[in-house]
């Protein structure tokens, strides 16, 4: 069992009787308590037991292939860490700052007070953390922190000069791209170390095994600007690298040419391989075996989902349907719905060219998402959507304008998008009456012919996010006062769930929230209806609420088949009781 690619946990609750069992030594997935029960079980396991396989070829190196069909919701791995370090708390509101938050060392939870331990001095919870054994393998090897020098409150906080750089599954931890705060350098060469010194662990031949260098795709021709930016990107990666050594390397008590060459592997690991780990509450980074091995697509079949809110053990899922011999991928991005450039820029920098669906398709499965009316068929008062040229320039296939980058007019409305998302930040009620009529406003001023955009442009997309509390900035759902606002909300909903069903797999996160919205919504208004049909015409009254309860169980029906993680079936969970109250 420990030649199998994944690493996962060995015992759980049998698949028959939910008693203690073991797990299948071929898929490591499902548990049996013994063998009459596997093969009681073996009728339906069989068809999806074995249905991963790795391979390899000089594209992408590692990597897994179905070798089965696989049907959607499909557990296709269970992983657990096997390396645990923390990483530098970010503030949700505001990803360009980073959150004042302490981080005890051991289970990476963050606290308001922190203990520190008694042979480093590095902050823990309490010197009984139950996770102190993570922070005893490096412990030793660490010089004494100095407390006046390196605390872990962040006490003069500044924002970023420039976004973290968000290497493979994202850790941003590297104390060149920050400014004025040694906490995140700190942290960052600590994990380091940590890593460093799980190589002699147990799991140190399955670390050893993680792709720690990024090489400049073969297949991309020099002197274009995708080599170019390719060749930034490794070369910023080698300088971070080098730099996090460097860092780590100055923690500990003794220092030598091979510890050095330890600790940037290490940064090398933690940067390719690195998934976040349970934000809410904690601050931390993981490390697992198998999805270690995942491609990255922007239209992904599989995605990563926790066990539970505060397990570090993750699922793999998948997302859809998955045909024999399909590579299984998953999504590297943090955002909800990047644009083109930006998914091209963020994989640059992570040494490699996405050749996905949705970047191959200049429509972006319909949506021209990144693309825009052209300017100068607009001044002719003419609609024309430019096509998109590769990731950056574009051209009018009308009156054949060109050019090399975004139109100077979007621009503009790039920036006031930033201005007005940031000024919602600081409003008492960002979704408000007023607030709305502010991003209404901001939609009106964009669209064609007032503006450059279109109904499915990225800027009016997460202006309906915004506007509905699902963008960037996440605030308690509103609740509608008027049928005229309930109505109005959910129209922005569906608008809002029309691109996203485009753009991602049936099974995807966002696509639930959304959904999850629109339900709320349609409830919030089914509500007001009856209130209104109790003070006007009921038979009138009764019809529109014949059709919403309609539209709720067709809801109830999509979000209960999309549902797989358990903040997703426990909101599944109350919207059953909320709509059987109503019914």
């Amino acid at each position: 069992m420990e030649d199998h690619f994944t690493y996962g946990p060995r015992r759980g609750p049998c698949d028959v009787c939910g008693q203690a069992g073991t797990a299948c030594a071929r898929c490591r997935v499902t548990f049996y308590c013994g063998k009459e029960h596997q093969k009681q079980h073996w009728k339906l396991h069989k068809p999806t037991c074995g249905c991963l396989e790795v391979r390899a070829d000089e594209r992408v190196g590692r990597h897994i292939v179905a070798v089965k069909d696989i049907p959607m919701r499909t557990v296709l791995m269970r992983e657990l860490p096997l390396v645990v370090y923390p990483r530098a708390a970010t503030n949700p509101r505001n990803m360009l700052a980073l959150e004042p938050t302490k981080v005890c060392v051991a289970c990476c939870l963050k606290i308001n007070e922190t203990v520190p331990c008694g042979h480093c001095g590095w902050p823990l919870c309490k010197r009984s953390c139950p996770y102190l054994n993570r922070h005893n393998i490096e412990c030793a090897a660490l010089k004494p922190l100095n407390l006046d020098r390196h605390n872990n409150e962040g006490a003069a906080l500044k924002p970023l000069k420039q976004s973290p750089m968000e290497i493979l599954r994202a850790i941003p931890m590297l104390g060149d791209f920050f400014t004025g705060l040694l906490q995140v350098a700190d942290l960052h060469g600590l994990g380091a170390v940590r890593i460093w010194k799980a190589f002699e662990q147990e799991h140190g031949p399955r670390l050893l095994n993680l792709q720690h260098e990024i090489e400049t795709p073969s297949f991309v021709t020099n002197g274009t600007v995708e080599a170019a930016k390719l060749k930034s990107a490794c070369e910023n990666f080698c300088t971070t690298v080098s730099a996090g050594a460097a860092k780590a390397s100055s923690s500990v008590a003794c220092s030598s040419p091979e510890t050095r060459k330890g600790l940037e592997r290490a940064c090398g690991a933690s940067l390719i391989n690195s998934f976040l780990l349970k934000q809410e509450k904690y601050s931390g980074s993981a490390l697992y075996s198998g999805l270690s091995l995942l491609e990255h697509s922007c239209l992904p079949n599989a995605r990563v989902v926790p066990i539970d809110e505060d397990s570090e053990e993750v699922f793999l899922i998948a997302l859809r349907n998955i045909a024999a011999g399909e590579h299984v991928t998953i999504d590297y991005h943090r955002e909800q719905l990047p644009t083109l450039s930006k998914r091209w820029h963020n994989n640059t920098l992570r040494g490699f060219v996405c050749r996905c669906e949705l970047c191959e398709d200049p429509t972006e499965k319909g949506t021209y998402f990144s693309a825009w009316c052209c300017t100068t068929c607009k001044s002719k008062n003419l609609k024309s959507i430019v096509t998109l040229v590769g990731a950056f320039g574009w051209q009018c296939r009308v009156c054949k304008s060109s050019g090399p980058s975004v139109d100077p007019a979007v621009r503009e409305l790039e920036k006031s998008f930033r201005s007005l998302q940031a000024s919602m930040a600081l409003h008492p009620d960002p979704l408000g009456e007023d607030a709305q009529r502010l991003w209404q406003q901001f939609i009106d001023g964009a669209l064609w012919p007032k503006g450059p955009l279109h109904l499915t442009h990225h800027l009016v997309v997460n202006a309906r996010a915004e506007l509905l509390g699902l963008g960037d900035n996440r605030y308690p759902v509103r609740i509608p006062a008027t049928l005229k606002e309930a109505g109005y909300l959910i129209e922005h909903s569906k608008r809002l769930l029309d691109v996203v069903v485009s753009l991602q797999a049936p099974v995807g996160g966002y696509r639930f929230e959304v959904k999850m919205y629109l339900f709320g919504f349609t409830m919030d208004k089914l509500m007001l209806q009856r209130r209104h049909g109790i003070q006007g015409n009921r038979k009138t009254a009764n019809c529109a609420i014949d059709k919403l309860k309609k539209e709720l169980c067709d809801l109830l029906a999509e979000v209960r088949h999309i549902a797989v993680s358990q903040g997703e079936l426990k909101a599944v969970g109350f919207m059953e009781w909320q709509l059987k109250i109503i019914v």
